[in-house]
């Protein structure tokens, strides 16, 4: 069987992400996140980030779904797809995603996260629970492992919060593997008193060096804004564009890393169930 130069390429990425997944873990991605260095609009939080965060706050009955995809390094054999969908009813918050990244018939990884919150005003309180699944084409076994998570979220006027410890469980994907390391994150975002909103991001994990992000959102329009991150360790650029049509929101973002290239994603995302806007609140009309 012939095998091309780029299936070669792809296979030993993969054994390498294999071998570094206590760097990746059980990350969910979601469709902004790439633009934003991997950070989150906190102000107005996309159904992927919910299932990550489900302590973010949102309003009283609001319902979202967010179809994405992405390409990583410019690798077709890499790409990623995921769907998640977040809903919530009084003080409570479910979230669900699945993501899958890579093929089944070469080397996949399949992502499933749920996440829980109670919401008390302006405080919220999460668990995440995550399971992974490796798999590395036909004739070979697949991999998986569990872990949990927890999230608290906090809002006060303009500055939203969120932390998230994730892999609490130091999990492994067989006998004597090597653990999934837990990972704590801090999110954070300051709405302007106009038409922008600045992120930033914090990631520390044992044995690995802090990973800081700074990013901002700037709305051009009610039906228009224009993303950019910039993230440490290494030094990574990212920026994307979002659309508003209604209740559906198109995104496209993209990211370079110095070695590995150009990150692409698309996602499509919408909701309802509340006349709460976000952008209306950011000043903007």
């Amino acid at each position: 069987m012939k095998i091309s130069g780029t299936r070669i390429v792809c296979w030993f990425t993969g054994i390498v992400l294999f071998f570094s997944l206590s760097a990746f873990g059980f990350d969910f991605t979601t469709g902004r996140s790439i633009g934003l260095g991997k950070a989150i609009v906190l102000s107005d939080p996309s159904a992927a980030a919910l299932v990550s965060n489900p302590s973010i706050t949102t309003p009283t009955g609001q319902w979202l779904v967010e179809l994405g995809a992405n390409r990583k390094f410019e690798i077709k054999d890499l790409d990623e797809l995921f769907f998640a969908a977040a809903y919530r009813y009084q003080k409570f918050t479910g979230a669900i995603g699945l993501s899958q990244f890579g093929y089944q018939d070469f080397y996949a990884e399949r992502t499933l996260k749920l996440g829980f919150a109670y919401q008390y005003e302006s405080v919220g309180l999460g668990l995440t629970f995550s399971s992974l699944f490796v798999s590395f084409g036909r004739g070979y076994k697949s991999l998986s492992a569990s872990t949990v998570g927890l999230s608290f979220g906090y809002s006060y006027q303009r500055f939203y919060g969120s932390f998230a410890a994730d892999n609490l469980t130091s999990p492994t994907l067989y006998d004597g593997g090597i653990a999934i390391r837990p990972k704590y994150t801090a999110y954070m975002e300051l709405l302007g008193y106009g038409s922008y909103s600045i992120t930033g991001r914090a990631t520390f994990e044992k044995t690995e060096s802090p990973q800081f992000t700074i990013g901002q959102k700037l709305t051009l329009s009610s039906r228009a804004s224009i993303l950019w991150g910039l993230s440490s360790g290494p030094l990574t650029y990212g920026g994307g564009v979002e659309f508003i049509l209604k209740d559906a929101h198109i995104t496209y973002a993209a990211s370079y890393h110095p070695v590995l290239g150009f990150t692409q994603g698309m996602a499509l995302s919408y909701g309802g169930g509340t006349n709460k806007s976000p952008i209306i609140d950011n000043g903007v009309q």
